[in-house]
């Protein structure tokens, strides 16, 4: 795929003839309102036999459905409604869905006014709808039964993207007459890709060319009457046929994986405790591993700034950024969290250009239309803006300037100690000296009191000690120092309404103190602070922040206290996120989430889903492109192909 294939997304044009959503690019309506929500039902739930296939789900079971076009959202709501009432309350149900022209939140809101019956359901969505940008966008709604994912971007590229496997098939659109580019051919082989024996399908298009592409790629079909429509719909089921069938991989069965695994975490930072809250949430059983205990390391500083850096470039990296950034918002208001001062605020961040070349990134990234107005904008000059003040005029004025504004600063210890509170999750206060793959296909933890543990996975999200654990030569690490500055507020200072990111980054106080920093000594190992690096600090403060220096003292700035942390980065600047097998077969259950580098606040509540994700069997929240920038055996493949192999 290329990075053309996401692209910015435009919202649609809607028209409201007789109070109808209509489309103006496609010329149609997107439902009746006489019979919409009936004709949702009669073809697409039942359709897909799903009242009797919900009722049938047990507890840690969960269903995925894959629907061509979202559009208003009417099938989706229609769908969870009948999942609630007739599924066991441990079985959830996964919603995928592409969309090309999403509705905008507004429309989408003023849409589902005309299904009253579904207030109870419509309110949720419109809450968590997603900004407009291009790519995947994970919800968890209702209680976390239903997680909904929505696709924004070109429907063939979309699925030709997902990593799932689907249990029904929603084949809906608007009529191949108004939107012939989605009814090609190649829809009707990505539906088969993400097929397994016994997915079904059901469709209110039944032209004959749509009948001939779905048999083509092996579904078996059937004509029905519909008592909504004055002509037929298509059901049908998938069967294993030439060229689509690929191994047991398709045969994946219904169940979910055994709650009973045995699964180990070793390191309790932000990747650990993500990681543990994400599998716990499902069910699973956790022993979270950690000598020195939650939030110890890089992780323990006071705040952390919750912010991304805005690109014009939609490579995997850029929209993992994007991704993982709007997702931890997600996370954090799903949580509530912050929920007072000590935890800090998601007031908006604003990010400072440190040079020309970042200042043209960022005013290239604010009109490239992948950041929408409600996400991003450049600041407006007034009181509590440090910018034009007299001594850095030239140094820093309004270009390149951005406003992330729905970002802000944490205190991670805080949000760990929220993480970690789940009756799944036993902390074990032990360093692990060495990790042996039995026989049977576990793993065997051996502690520094030489006691043993056995598993059935083990993640290592211990940053660059995982190194002392597996042999992985392919794989070169950095160890970053990086010192901050706790600085009392004063005054001037306390009322701060943000956090602002330069060449460092300054922070609203906490608990009295602000977090002015950090150093960046790359592999300096020494852990003990330094006045010197307290100077280096301020320094820089004064650089690029005259206006906060002076308000916090200027030169008689009081430094109450500071902390050392090591950031583990690697050498392509994303972290490592992903099974060990395709490394090396007898790692199977062995998995790696490290190298977060300054971004963990940011970065791993969605590298603890995509794992959960993984080991649990669900569909992926992201796309193949970002999935294969994170895994870990990127580095053995490029030195494979330095070699010539």
């Amino acid at each position: 795929m290329s990075d053309g294939d996401f692209s910015a997304i435009a919202p649609a044009t809607i028209t409201w003839p007789n109070g109808e959503p209509f489309s103006s690019h496609f010329n149609t309506r997107y439902f009746c309102r006489t019979h919409g929500q009936a004709e949702a039902r009669e073809v697409f739930v039942e359709g897909n036999a799903l009242t009797k296939r919900f009722s049938e789900l047990h507890n840690n079971q969960h269903f995925v459905i894959g629907e061509t076009r979202f559009g208003a959202g009417l099938n989706f709501l229609v769908t969870a409604q009948a999942f609630l009432q007739h599924a066991a309350d441990g079985a959830r149900l996964h919603y995928v869905a592409a969309e090309a022209q999403p509705l905008s939140q507004a429309d989408l809101a003023q849409a589902l006014k005309l299904w009253p019956t579904l207030e109870e359901f419509t309110t949720e969505l419109i809450t968590q709808y997603p900004s407009l940008t291009p790519g995947f966008h994970r919800q968890t709604l209702y209680a976390g039964r239903i997680t909904l994912t929505l696709m924004f971007g070109d429907t063939h590229t979309m699925l030709a993207q997902l990593p799932a496997r689907v249990d029904a098939w929603f084949l809906d659109g608007f009529a191949p007459a108004n939107d012939p580019l989605m009814w090609q051919a190649s829809l009707f082989e990505c539906m088969a890709q993400l097929s397994h024996a016994g997915t079904t399908i059901a469709s209110n298009a039944s032209e004959e060319y749509v009948q001939q592409g779905l048999a083509q790629v092996g579904f078996a079909l059937s004509l029905l009457p519909c008592s909504t429509r004055n002509r037929e719909i298509i059901t049908g089921t998938w069967i294993e046929k030439a060229p689509y069938k690929d191994s047991s991989e398709k045969e994946r069965p219904h169940l979910s994986p055994q709650r009973s695994q045995r699964i180990a975490i070793i390191g309790a930072g932000l990747a650990g405790v993500t990681t543990a809250a994400a599998l716990t949430q499902r069910g699973y059983q956790v022993q979270l591993f950690d000598r020195a205990g939650v939030a110890s390391g890089a992780s323990g500083n006071l705040a952390g700034v919750v912010y991304t850096t805005p690109s014009a470039h939609p490579t995997p990296q850029n929209r993992f950024y994007q991704s993982s950034y709007l997702y931890a918002l997600k996370k954090f208001r799903a949580m509530q969290f912050p929920s007072n001062e000590q935890d800090g605020a998601i007031t908006g961040v604003l990010q400072l250009a440190k040079n020309e070349r970042l200042a043209e990134k960022a005013l290239a990234a604010l009109r490239s239309g992948l950041w929408p107005a409600e996400l991003l904008s450049e600041p407006k000059i007034n009181d509590t803006c440090p910018l034009k003040t007299p001594e850095n005029e030239s140094r820093t004025n309004t270009h390149g300037a951005l406003v992330l504004h729905q970002a802000g600063y944490i205190s991670a210890p805080q949000w760990c100690g929220r993480l970690v509170s789940h009756a799944n999750l036993t902390i074990i206060g032990k360093n692990i000296s060495q990790l042996s793959h039995l026989n049977n296909g576990s793993w065997q933890l051996t502690c520094d009191d030489a006691s043993t543990a056995s598993f059935d996975h083990v993640i290592l999200a211990n940053a660059a000690a995982a190194l002392n654990l597996v042999s992985l030569p392919d794989l070169k690490l950095k160890n970053i120092r990086g010192q901050v500055s706790y600085v009392k507020k004063t005054s001037d200072s306390e009322k701060w309404p943000y956090a602002i990111c330069h060449a460092g980054y300054l922070t609203p106080a906490i608990n009295g103190l602000h977090c002015v920093g950090a150093t960046f000594d790359i592999e300096d190992s020494e852990p003990k602070p330094r006045d010197d690096d307290d100077r280096k600090n301020i320094e820089q403060l004064k650089e690029y922040l005259p206006k906060q220096w002076r308000n916090l003292g200027g030169d008689d700035i009081e430094i109450h206290s500071r902390r050392v942390g090591f950031r583990c980065q690697s050498t392509d600047f994303l972290p490592l996120v992903g099974s060990l097998t395709d490394i090396d077969k007898k790692m199977s259950g062995l998995w790696l989430n490290i190298a977060h580098g300054s971004r963990g606040i940011t970065g791993t509540p969605l590298c603890a889903e995509i794992l959960a994700c993984m080991i649990n069997g669900e569909p992926l929240p992201i796309d193949h492109d970002i999935l294969a920038a994170l895994a870990p055996v990127r580095f053995t493949l490029r030195q494979a192909k330095r070699n010539g192999k």
